[in-house]
């Protein structure tokens, strides 16, 4: 089972599950969450992940790298 770190709203919160930070939506089930209580899975609709700040600039940066390659053979 999942924690609840933080309602967002009525529909979103954000969960700590297995280690990660997780945004979760899912029609009402922000209206009686609370902070530090655990969330069962099965009332989410969908599941996001929140990347670190350095994978998505390694992803950023290997795409540039990519587009580069791409410009230079045009």
């Amino acid at each position: 089972m999942a924690t609840i770190l933080k309602k967002i709203n009525h529909n979103t919160i954000l969960i700590e599950d297995d280690g990660e930070e997780k945004m979760v939506t899912g029609k009402g089930i922000g209206f009686r969450a609370v902070r530090n209580r655990e969330f069962d899975m099965k009332f989410a609709e969908k599941v996001y992940t929140l990347y670190h700040e350095e994978n998505s600039k390694r992803f950023i940066q290997s795409q540039s790298s990519r587009t580069h390659i791409i410009k230079q053979y045009i």
